[in-house]
């Protein structure tokens, strides 16, 4: 009984994960969307729908009028580029802890915080923020 009642488990879950795969599916953007992004390094969805893609030459914002904004880096030598969406608010950040905003109004990424200036150090590694509370 008990062999059996695995084999009824094991079957229910096969059956339901074929049924969330197929709902499943792998979108290219050159085909999609008709841009060709090298070496994403994130990727969130904002509260709109948009789909948003960092990399070291500019945030792309996939839609049916795609779009790649330039971000105001400071410093050089940028390894990583992060997407943090939070409260409705899209930040980008790098590793050497400089911190934009999207500004919706202006449509565009703002300079929100240099961490080395802010902490009056000569180096920074910045891998991963935390916006807000939670």
């Amino acid at each position: 009984m008990k062999h059996f009642l695995v084999a009824i488990i094991f079957m229910l879950m096969s059956s339901a994960l074929k049924i969330y795969a197929s709902d499943m599916g792998f979108y290219n953007a050159d085909d999609t969307y008709g841009i060709t992004i090298r070496e994403p390094s994130s990727i969130c969805k904002d509260d709109d729908g948009f789909m948003w893609v960092a990399t070291k030459s500019g945030i792309y914002r996939l839609s049916d009028e795609s779009k790649c904004y330039n971000v105001p880096y400071t410093t050089v030598n940028i390894v990583s580029v992060e997407l943090v969406h939070r409260k409705g608010e899209l930040y980008v950040f790098t590793n050497h802890g400089e911190i934009f905003r999207y500004n919706k109004r202006l449509d565009r990424f703002v300079h929100y915080l240099d961490l080395l200036s802010a902490l009056n150090v000569e180096a920074i590694y910045l891998a991963d923020i935390k916006i807000g509370g939670g």
